[in-house]
């Protein structure tokens, strides 16, 4: 997306200009609408049965009606392990080490800056880590 910004006094306007062509856009049309409800904004990505529409997110400025985190700050244990659940569900844990090399992939990748609160969610086996959670480590 373009910004294009025009000040007057003390009134700026801002007009966004998108590189996007919306008629190539038809594809992802079902994620805008109905699979809208399904985007997380958490891990910045659609899940489960709609994992294809991450491929679509730059056509986010030709479907207002459902709006999708542009300015995404991947998770981290900083944010507090509680906002971590979706990066421990029964899809996520199953994504975890995929292919080998000991971390998420593809549409949980956000996920890999939270590896640390796993011995909150003993639900997803995460090979190397400690579950003793900090206040039992006392």
């Amino acid at each position: 997306k373009l910004a294009a910004f025009v000040a007057t006094g003390l009134l700026a306007v801002v007009k966004v200009v998108s590189k996007t062509n919306c008629n190539d856009c038809g594809y992802v049309e079902v994620c805008y609408k109905s699979g809208c409800a399904d985007y997380n904004a958490y891990i910045h990505a659609w899940t489960d049965s709609y994992t294809s529409c991450n491929s679509g997110k730059q056509c986010a400025p030709c479907f207002t009606e459902c709006v999708i985190q542009d300015d995404y700050v991947p998770p981290t244990a900083k944010d507090g392990c509680s906002k971590a659940g979706i990066c421990f569900g029964d899809s996520a844990c199953a994504n975890y080490n995929a292919t080998g090399h000991n971390e998420w992939t593809d549409e949980y990748e956000n996920c890999n800056g939270v590896k640390e609160c796993a011995p909150y969610y003993p639900e997803c086996v995460i090979p190397g880590v400690d579950y003793t959670l900090p206040y039992q480590k006392l």
